[in-house]
């Protein structure tokens, strides 16, 4: 029986959004997916798409880093150059089932992790905080285990993608 992940993009733009950005943001969802089907030791969850790593704990940016998101192929690398070339400001949050059970005072870091910043474009202190994130994640969690797909929505000025992913 699978367990499920889910990815919760948030994406703008600085100017009109280009028909193709969704088709853009689907692509980096099936990328990391992907790297979830391709384990390495040592990297699970959020640690498998951003650095620093937060295997245990809460997922706290380097701000000397540009972005959190070091691509490690050339699909990716070609994926975020068209990105930051779009100049499309990509946040992301990993949630999984215990979001549903668990509660933002908590701080449970197996329920949600996240902002990290996947293109260099994306100005971090902009990106909604996690806890504002997480009743958008529960219910997400909910509709996901309840059947439903993925879906997009609207937030504080940030458009939203949420994917699921099936884990073994």
């Amino acid at each position: 029986m699978a367990r499920w992940l889910a990815l919760l993009v948030l994406f703008k733009v600085a100017s009109a959004q280009a028909p193709g950005d969704l088709l853009l943001i689907d692509r980096l969802n099936e990328l990391v997916a992907l790297r979830f089907r391709t384990p390495v030791p040592g990297q699970l969850g959020m640690s498998r798409i951003t650095t620093p790593s937060s295997m245990g704990k809460q997922f706290h940016a380097k701000r000397a880093n540009d972005r959190d998101f070091s691509p490690e192929n050339a699909m990716e690398r070609e994926l975020i150059a068209k990105l930051e070339e779009n100049r499309v400001e990509v946040g992301l949050y990993l949630f999984g089932t215990a979001v549903v059970r668990s509660t933002p005072e908590l701080s449970d870091y197996r329920a949600l992790k996240g902002p990290a910043a996947i293109t260099r474009v994306t100005i971090r202190n902009t990106l909604p905080d996690w806890k504002v994130m997480y009743p958008v994640a529960r219910r997400a969690m909910a509709r996901l285990q309840g059947g439903g797909g993925g879906f997009e929505s609207v937030l504080a000025g940030w458009d939203i993608a949420v994917r699921p992913i099936a884990v073994e």
